[in-house]
């Protein structure tokens, strides 16, 4: 709602304005080498930003330029995808757990989805609401549906392969990246 799109690199966060493409660091994260993971940025309502890293999740007040543990420890292991529930509940995606989490501050953490498509070997990254209200994970280079009531998961499409990087668009179509070198990438 304020214009801008947030972006991560290399540690260090930007907000970069729609209208303008004007580029404005926001703040460096600092190094943390028992648990280097970066993930997801989500904006919050009232201007601060989500992050999962370092094995937990933060508070980014751009305002204010300062990084607060939000959310850690169990069940959390690595968090990289972050999205937001249509009821207004954080989705975790946990890389390392192999778990879809659902959280919000009054009903804490529960377990939305894991194990079976989201198994051992299968590294899932990002997380993203269908228009139907279901979710998308990227996991192993290929997305997975998930019944956001049930858990339920099933193959999104059997043509997606070798995609680094997934969004739902507002016409409701998934948009990816695919790369199979530094030379052939296709969205």
């Amino acid at each position: 709602d304020d214009g801008l799109v947030w972006a991560i690199d290399n540690r260090r966060v930007f907000s970069i304005d729609r209208a303008t493409g004007d580029h404005r660091f926001v703040l460096e994260i600092p190094q943390n080498f028992t648990n280097p993971t970066i993930g997801d940025l989500l904006a919050e309502p009232g201007g601060t930003l989500l992050w999962a890293g370092y094995g937990e999740i933060w508070r980014i007040d751009p305002q204010a330029r300062s990084l607060t543990s939000i959310l850690s420890g169990a069940p959390l292991q690595r968090p990289l995808g972050l999205a937001w529930a249509p009821n207004g509940d954080l989705l975790i995606l946990d890389q390392q757990a192999l778990t879809l989490f659902r959280w919000n501050g009054t009903a804490g953490v529960s377990i939305v989805a894991s194990g079976n498509l989201l198994g051992a070997g299968t590294a899932p990254t990002k997380v993203r609401v269908l228009p139907d209200g279901d979710y998308v994970v990227l996991r192993n280079t290929s997305p997975v549906r998930v019944d956001a009531d049930t858990g339920e998961q099933s193959v999104y499409s059997a043509n997606v392969s070798q995609a680094i990087a997934l969004e739902v668009a507002a016409n409701g179509d998934l948009v990816y990246v695919t790369s199979t070198s530094t030379s052939n990438g296709q969205v």
